[in-house]
Formats: structure tokens, sequence, C-alpha cells
């Protein structure tokens, strides 16, 4: 290897040359600096400069290597010097080329390069301030992300030290910047992170927390108008750093003089969304957590090991944690681009930074920026509508996750499971009445606000959350107390000895709601009726189905509910648009024919007609075409779910008119494919899965069918469920416990009607499951057991 080469790109950082290749961004700039050399050898300043502003081939090439020069500088100061004339000679054009360079080198070799060359380059970040040059602003704010991205903590306290005190002394320059939002945000937040885990100083002598204190503090006087931009992000950063009394300060003067800020009160911070998220972490890290999600899939738990192992071991962990939280949960996912587990794996993501962070405050805080969305979702607002369905999500598949044994080189131990969801839900009832005693009203109003759109959201599925067996009772009270429009109250029902119909039923005392004693079960409650026990349950579900309390304004559910319509019309456009060839144009037509067509069976007619032309097409109809296809079926024909109405009707034996929706055409064919093809099948099975992403109700729809029209013969039929389970990455046992789970919330009667078949059909994998026993045992009433039992028997 060339000699010069190999010196030069010691000078940039630290790397074994026999044994490393560099990477590709500094091979750049050193061989770069090695052509600008060879050019400007013997050359005067004059001739340097027209070298330099001549834009030829070599125009960028020329000024990464004068970069390079600024880079290595920092011992030769009349080269770093001479460097900056030069830029000076160029003109605004140049410098223009150089504000380019300075950002390339934040975003691809900061953590490469030595700590010298980043002090050089914060160093020409100075110069280009003194001399007020255009666009600065974006390369001061890429400086503070990327120091905040740092794991080495000498390096980042030195490059913040130096950052704060160039905005200090060119206090004008930033005072008089008039659209400064961006560089305010990222300079607040990224700085307030450092303050949080930086210890307090022990000797005198120690005064950067206190200097950096100091330093948000007076930012944040100078630019109140633009604190606004962060919406609830600053309200985060005030609570993160209220224990200091510079904070307090701003904390008094907020509620004594909020019109100074640009708000009425501190509600007005709230509920406002904060959409400059990217700015608060480095792009190294930003681009780490896209790849997770974009590609994790089954490795997403190997990556994000090596992830936390990285980035969270150090004491900037618990920080870096939170930031991480925040930008996952805004994170902008393109329907059109993101693969369709991307969604998933955010979910997934999510809860792996907040369960596998210590218990404690430190998990405290990333709950509270996990649900901080839920805290200011003011209905005036309706974007901040937008993110409130991912917390609920991270709960749901934290109550679905399967306890793994514990295992003493993984970071997911037994917390990932139903205790964790658990206590999330927990955090949010307990947080509402302390989070801001002063306006309690106004956050549990906005909670409510958020749990009524994941309910329009999620429709069925919210029961299959806030009812599940695997939450504790304490937490169901609190949840009934807190929501009580969407948590039905009364107590589980428990098997009860019969009385003796001559005694008086007021003499006997009624089960309280609350965990009873032991005495309190030995009472005999009196008998309930059937038809009292119907009327009853019909009061329940209609109470999920009732506005909020007369005391919270009234809410346009309207408009949002016809935003969520708009929303999912442009999403099934798009993944259309997704689609090639003959597919997409019948795609098209079935959807803008859907709601003209009279009846189902003409729906059903014209379903079983795209599929079989999708599996005799001839065209390029990859598996990625396959999922886009199946996802927008079932966005067009719509769930054959519907809430309070069970899929069985009330005669069990006669089951010729319950198979008529067009979802079950679809399920036919999976079933059975024309000719018994196996590619046909494949093709089938990858649709079905793609669509269970979006409903989960589909798969235990499908064990109904197969027990409806398969009858003694439903082997091929049980393997195409099988099938589903192992393309969507699940065991089959885990994916029948979910079934079953959810299906006992939505649908009681057809779940007791699936139990005896899926027993007998799936031997194998029941037996060896406990969370299908669990699912048994929690969902059947004392009427459903004695019937599976005498199944059983039979």
């Amino acid at each position: 290897m060339n000699e010069q080469f190999a010196r030069r790109v010691q000078k940039l950082m630290k790397i074994n040359m026999k044994s490393e290749v560099p990477p590709e961004i500094i091979s750049r700039l050193v061989n770069d600096s090695i052509a600008l050399d060879n050019r400007i050898n013997g050359k005067s300043d004059k001739e340097v400069i027209d070298i330099l502003i001549l834009k030829d081939e070599q125009h960028d090439s020329k000024s990464i290597g004068v970069m390079f020069h600024i880079l290595t500088s920092g011992e030769n100061v009349d080269l770093y010097q001479k460097m900056v004339r030069f830029i000076n000679g160029g003109g605004v054009d140049y410098w223009h080329n150089a504000l380019c360079n300075m950002n390339m080198i934040l975003f691809e070799c900061w953590p490469h390069i030595h700590l010298a060359c980043k002090e050089q380059l914060i160093r020409l970040i100075r110069e280009a301030i003194r001399q007020n040059v255009k666009q600065i602003e974006n390369v001061l704010m890429n400086a503070f992300r990327v120091a905040n991205g740092s794991f080495d903590n000498v390096s980042k306290q030195r490059m913040f030290a130096r950052l704060s005190a160039i905005v200090r002394e060119n206090d004008v320059w930033f005072k008089s910047q008039r659209t400064a939002a961006a560089l305010v945000g990222s300079i607040i937040i990224c700085t307030s992170s450092v303050i949080s885990y930086t210890p307090a100083p022990i000797t005198s002598q120690d005064t950067f927390r206190e200097s950096l204190t100091d330093f948000v503090c007076w930012v944040i006087r100078n630019k109140k108008m633009d604190c606004l931009t962060l919406g609830r992000d600053f309200v985060l950063v005030l609570i993160r750093l209220a224990k200091l009394p510079q904070i307090e300060e701003i904390w008094k003067d907020i509620l004594t003089n909020p019109a100074s800020y640009g708000v009425a009160s501190i509600e007005d911070y709230w509920g406002k969304n904060h959409y400059l998220q990217h700015v608060r972490i480095s792009i190294e890290l930003e681009r780490k957590i896209i790849f997770m999600i974009h590609s994790g899939g089954k490795n997403l738990l190997i990556y994000f090991s090596w992830f936390a192992n990285k980035y969270f071991r150090g004491n900037d962990g618990p920080a870096l944690r939170a930031e991480c939280v925040r930008h996952v949960l805004y994170l902008q996912l393109d329907v059109a681009k993101a693969p369709p587990s991307a969604f998933e794996n955010r979910i997934q993501l999510l809860h792996l930074i907040v369960s596998t962070a210590p218990s404690g405050p430190e998990q405290q805080w990333l709950k509270l920026c996990l649900f901080a969305d839920w805290f200011g979702c003011d209905e005036r607002n309706p974007s901040n509508f937008t993110y409130v369905e991912i917390p609920l999500s991270v709960v749901r598949y934290a109550l679905f996750l399967s306890p793994s044994p514990p295992h003493q080189n993984s970071i997911v131990q037994s917390s990932h499971c139903s205790h964790f969801a658990n206590s999330l839900l927990e955090y949010l009832c307990k947080s509402v009445d302390v989070l801001f005693p002063s306006n309690v009203e106004y956050i549990r109003k906005n909670v409510n606000n958020a749990m009524r759109y994941c309910r329009d959201r999620l429709q069925h599925n919210l029961a299959q959350i806030l009812e599940n067996s695997k939450i504790d009772r304490k937490v169901t009270e609190l949840l009934r107390s807190l929501f009580p429009d969407f948590v039905r109250s009364g107590a589980i029902p428990i098997p009860r000895p019969r009385k003796k119909p001559t005694e008086d039923p007021k003499s006997v005392p009624k089960v309280p709601t609350t965990s009873p004693s032991t005495s309190e079960f030995s009472e005999k409650p009196e008998k309930i009726d059937k038809s009292e026990r119907r009327s009853k349950s019909a009061e329940k579900s209609y109470s999920l189905d009732k506005p909020s309390s007369s005391k919270a304004p009234a809410v346009d559910f309207e408009k949002i509910e016809k935003d969520k319509k708009d929303k999912e019309d442009k999403e099934l456009n798009s993944s259309i648009k997704l689609l090639r060839g003959e597919i997409a144009s019948k795609m098209e037509t079935l959807k803008s024919q859907w709601k003209d067509l009279d009846d189902d069976a003409d729906k059903c007619e014209t379903v079983e007609a795209l599929l079989l032309h999708m599996l005799n097409t001839e065209e390029n109809f990859d598996e990625a075409q396959q999922e886009l296809a199946g996802q927008c079926l079932q966005r067009i024909m719509g769930s054959v779910v519907v809430d309070d109405k069970s899929l069985l009707p009330e005669n069990e034996k006669d089951l010729s008119e319950s198979f008529t929706h067009p979802i079950y055409s679809f399920l036919r064919i999976l079933c059975s494919p024309p000719n018994d093809d196996d590619s046909a099948r494949d093709i089938m099975t990858t649709m079905m899965a793609a669509m269970r992403e979006k409903d989960s109700s589909l798969t235990y729809v499908l064990l109904y069918f197969i027990k409806g029209t398969y009858g003694s013969r439903p082997k091929e039929a049980i393997e195409c469920y099988k099938d589903i389970a192992k393309i969507s990455g699940r065991v089959v046992d885990e994916m029948l416990a979910s079934d079953l789970q959810l299906c006992a919330v939505t649908d009681n009667r057809l779940f007791a009607y699936l139990v005896p078949f899926v027993f007998s059909q799936f031997e194998e994998e029941v037996m060896g499951t406990p969370a299908l026993l669990s699912t048994l045992c929690a969902n059947f009433d004392a009427v459903q057991l004695r019937s599976f039992i005498s199944d059983i028997v039979r």
C-alpha cells in the first residue's frame, strides 16, 4: 500500500493498515487531498484560489481535499489559516461547498475520525459563524446531533463545551436568527440529554454541568417563541431537569408569564406535537434504527442486543434510550416503500428499548416518553391522534409475548411478557393524577380521547387488550376507574353453588367487584337467571359505545372518522399503485365497483375471478406482490367480525347461511386451490399471512370455516393454518393461543364452539402448551366447561 496514503489515513483515524481497510469516505478524503497537493504545490495563493473555484470535473474533489487539510491541521496553525484564506478567496459559492463537505463529514466520518479532527471541524464552524456565512446554522444543528450520539463520554463533554461556547460568544448572531426553530430544538434537546446523566460536580473546578445548564436556560430565554415548536417535548425537558434551580426559574417564568412564550398556559405545550424528532439523535443511531425496523424480522433481537451493547452501556445509555423512544415513535414509515413487517418491528423495538432498561426511575422515565402523546392528546389538534395507537400496540405485544426460559446471555428475560404489560398500564393510570396535579382533568380528558381513538382504530381488538385475562385485578380496577366508557364493570364470573328456590334472595349479600376475601367467597350469592344475565351483558356492551362523560367537551369524531377513512383510502391507493400489470388494473376495478355490487354473491364471484387470475397469471407475481395483493384485498373486503354479533348462528347445526361473506371465498380457494396446485396454495398462504397482519381475527375465522365446511376431513385445511403460522414467524401453539384468546373476547359463543375442534385437530400442540390451557380456564363459564367435558367423555 502507498506509504503516503497510509500515513494520511492514520492522521484521520486510528487504524492498523496491515490488517484493516479504511472506510470508503476516509479513502476519498485522502485521495482527493493527494490529488489537490499535486495541483497546487509551488503555486501562489491567487493561483491556488483560481484552481479551486474553477468548476471542472475535479471541483468537488478539490474542496474535499481542502477539508482534509483543515481536519488534520490541529498542530499546524499556518496550514489551517492558509486553507481558510483559500475558502474566503473562493467567495460565497465556495463557502457553500465547504458547508456541504462539513455536513458530509458530520454524517459519514464523525464516528471514525480522531478527537483532534473533530475539534478542527468545530473550529471551522466557529469561523463560519464569525463571518456570518449563510446556512451555517444547519451545520451547527447537525454538530449538536452527532455530538449527542458519541458514546465516548470524555469527547462528548469536550464537544458540547466547545459548541456551547461558540453559541454564547456569538450571541448577536444567534439572537438575530429569525427561523431557527430546528437549531433551537436541537440545542435544547441534545444539551438537556447530556445534562440529565452528567453527575453532580465533586470539586469547585468541575463546572461542566453548571455551565451547560446555564447555556440551556440562556437559549430558552432568548428564543422563547421557538420553544413552542418542541411542543410537549419541551415539557419533557423541563420535567427531566426540574430539580435544577435554573430550570425551576424557567418553570416559574412560564407559569407567571406564559404570554412571553407565545402560549396561554402549559396546556398549549402539552397539546402540540414536535415534528422535528429526527434532530434529537445522531445520524449514526438513526440509520441503525431504520435498518432494524426495515430489515429486523426474526433477527431483530440479535441486532438489538448488539445495538444495546454498543450504545446503552455507558453513562449516557439511559438518556439515549429516551431519545430513541421518542424518535421511533415519530418515525415516518412510507406505506409504499416500507416492508409490511416494518410496522410490527417498530412495536417490537420500542418494547425492547423500554423493557430491557433497569427497573426503577430510568424505566419510569421511558414509560413517560412512551405515553407522553396520550397525556397531550388534545382534540383541538387532530394531529395529536397520529401516534397514540403505537404505545397501546406495545402493551398488546407484551401481553401476547410468550415468556421464554431465562438465559444468562440473553437480554430478554421474564419481564418480556404480561408482567411488563401490566406495569405499562399501571403507570398510565397512576400518572394521570400525579403528573400535573393542577391539570388533572385536562390530562384525564386527553387520555380518554386517546383511548377513544384507539377503540375506533382497533375496534373489537381493544377488548382483547383491556379485558385480557393476563391483566392483574388491581390494574383492571385502575383501568375501570380511568376509562369507565371502555372497560366493562363487574367481577369475573365465578361458578357458585345453587340456592334453594325457597330462600329469600334479598337476604343474600352481593358479591363485591373488588378482590374478595376468603370469607366472602363462602357466601352463597343469588341465582341469576339466563335472560337477566343476557340483559346485563347487553347493558355492559352498550356502555362500551356510550360517549364520554358530559363534563368533557364534545370531540368531532365524525371528522376524525373521516380522516381515518381518507388515510385508509390513501394507503389502499398507494398499495394498488405498487402492484404490477393486469393485476393492478383488476384490483383498481374491484375497488371502484365494490360498493356498487348488489349482494355478497356478486362480491364473492368477483373476488374468486380475481384470485383465479392471480393464480394463473404469467406475469412476475413474486412474494412481495403477493403480500401487497393480499393486503389490498383485505382492505377492500373488510372484516367479517362485527362487534356484539356472533359469527355462529343460533342453530349451530345449520351453517348453510354462515359462509356468505366474500372473505370465505378467499378461504375456500386457500384450503382447496384449483387442481390442488402446490404453487397456488403457496401463493394463497402468503397472501393470507399478509392479510392477518392487518386483521388478526382472520385466522380464528379460518378455524371456524374449516370446522364448518370440512367436517371430519380437515387435514389439508389444517396444514394451511400451520403454513400461515410458519410464514408469519410464529409457532403453531402460540398462534392458536392468540387466536382463541381474541375469539374469547370478541365472540364467546364461537370460542366455545371452536375449542373441542382445536383440541381434537391440534392434539400435539395443545397438550404441550400451558398458554392454551390457561386461555381455556380463563374464558370458559360453567355451562361451556360442562359441555366441553361432555364432548371429551363422548
